[in-house]
């Protein structure tokens, strides 16, 4: 646990291609093929604005069996460790930027939160999708908007949290300009 709260910067980037790899699986494999296999409609995982029953509906009657079992038994195992890889890396690339940035120490341990409040949404988001692929014609529309609110969560905490995190290094890094003795 300390290593998580103190990461040295190897574990940071060992942890961060982690979840890149992990992410590039998804974006170049699964979720393609899903895609595909809709007649390319977009999968839920895409939709970071959220959806409605009629695009549900029309997306997993599109995908067919074959489609919803690829999303139960390739997307949703990957999209399973992905959030907890995402929330780790991130939150020790925080953590890390914390240790090098004192005067921000504080707000930077509030950031590094943020990820894991969107890997909670994530896994809840994953859980509404499984029970949708199930209930395939009988998804009920309360579960639909339900699910639909997890992606909007997901992605609204993720969006924050980068636009934050680029806007810490780039502080960061001025902070580090102003240190320099001039010559």
């Amino acid at each position: 646990m300390q290593k998580l709260l103190y990461p040295t910067g190897r574990l940071t980037l060992i942890l961060l291609a982690m979840a890149v790899a992990n992410y590039l699986v998804m974006v170049l494999v699964t979720l393609p093929t899903l895609q595909q296999m809709s007649g390319g409609l977009a999968v839920f995982d895409m939709m970071p604005t959220g959806y409605e029953p009629v695009h549900t509906y029309h997306l997993l009657t599109d995908l067919k069996e074959a489609g919803r079992n690829y999303y139960l038994t390739r997307q949703i195992p990957l999209d399973t460790t992905y959030p907890a890889l995402f929330a780790i890396s991130f939150f020790t690339t925080t953590r890390w930027l914390a240790t090098k940035w004192p005067a921000a120490r504080k707000p930077l341990r509030v950031l590094a939160l943020l990820p894991i409040a969107a890997a909670l949404a994530d896994y809840t988001e994953n859980v509404l999708i499984v029970m949708m692929l199930r209930a395939y014609a009988d998804t009920p529309d309360a579960l639909v908007q339900t699910a639909s609110i997890a992606t909007i969560t997901k992605s609204g905490l993720t969006t924050v949290f980068f636009v934050a995190l680029i806007l810490a290094f780039a502080g960061w890094g001025i902070s580090r300009l102003h240190r320099r003795p001039k010559t």
